[in-house]
């Protein structure tokens, strides 16, 4: 007859890629000795201080990533490189998972980010994986891509079930001080006047290409100011160069999106 613990253990892992925490197990019953037992004779497999795989070593990129988020602690997110893998934006993982946490845990072998500004509108969870989400997540490497791989990935993203044009104005009214803000907003008003693009940027872009930027701390207060208008508050769909040529370029759903939007923030300085 199965252990009852076992029952309680293997529902907990099933809901986390095959991975449990010290501490859920404490709480599920399982002493610290057994713990201790059962990591000897392969029974638990460490894969971080504190954060186990049952009855093997992890394998998949879920399972690896999992265990990053729960080494991190509560409230980390996967993020940044390895959010746009598990949405299915990009298909080559980078080799240590990417993470964002709202505290100072910083296990080896993981690329840890500190924000304490997430919401409930940055964050979901997929494949059972707390995650940024799709809009949050390119917003956040943005920054890190050339403008056309930025195009790209966008272009791609948008015809997934995952990202909708909404979402980005979202974002980047909540956002706006975050680099990535204008990139994106440039795309959302320009979108429909660049040329149809061939290729895909599936793949993560190539740092020898010249597509890929190096990794910036994008999650800490940005540098960057809004700027000013005689009345206080610039408005967030001014553009500041070729404004009336871009007007004509701008899809039906952005307009709508313009002019049911009540809000008013700063465009980033030069």
């Amino acid at each position: 007859m199965t252990d009852p613990i076992d029952v309680r253990i293997g529902r907990r892992a099933a809901m986390q890629q095959n991975i449990v925490t010290r501490e859920q197990l404490l709480f599920l019953g399982l002493g610290a000795k057994a713990i201790t037992y059962r990591a000897k004779v392969g029974r638990l497999h460490r894969e971080f201080p504190g954060v186990y795989s049952i009855g093997r070593a992890a394998v998949t990129v879920y399972e690896h990533s999992s265990a990053a988020v729960l080494a991190c602690g509560p409230g980390a997110k996967l993020a940044g490189e390895s959010a746009m893998c598990i949405w299915g934006f990009w298909t080559r993982w980078p080799k240590q998972p990417e993470v964002v946490v709202p505290g100072d845990r910083r296990p080896k072998g993981i690329t840890v980010h500190r924000c304490t500004t997430l919401t409930r509108g940055d964050v979901a969870r997929h494949h059972g994986i707390p995650v940024t989400n799709p809009a949050h997540t390119i917003l956040v490497v943005a920054p890190r891509l050339t403008e056309d791989g930025l195009w790209r990935t966008i272009d791609d993203a948008l015809h997934t079930p995952y990202l909708h044009r909404t979402s980005l104005i979202e974002q980047i009214i909540r956002h706006h001080l975050y680099p990535g803000a204008s990139l994106i907003r440039e795309y959302l008003l320009t979108a429909t006047a660049r040329p149809a693009r061939t290729g895909s940027a599936r793949s993560r872009p190539s740092a020898c290409s010249g597509a890929y930027r190096s990794r910036s701390s994008v999650w800490s207060s940005p540098v960057a100011r809004p700027t000013r208008t005689g009345q206080g508050r610039a408005s967030f769909w001014s553009s500041t160069a070729g404004s009336s040529t871009r007007a004509g370029a701008r899809s039906s759903e952005t307009e709508t999106a313009m002019s049911t939007c009540s809000l008013r923030i700063g465009s980033p300085s030069g």
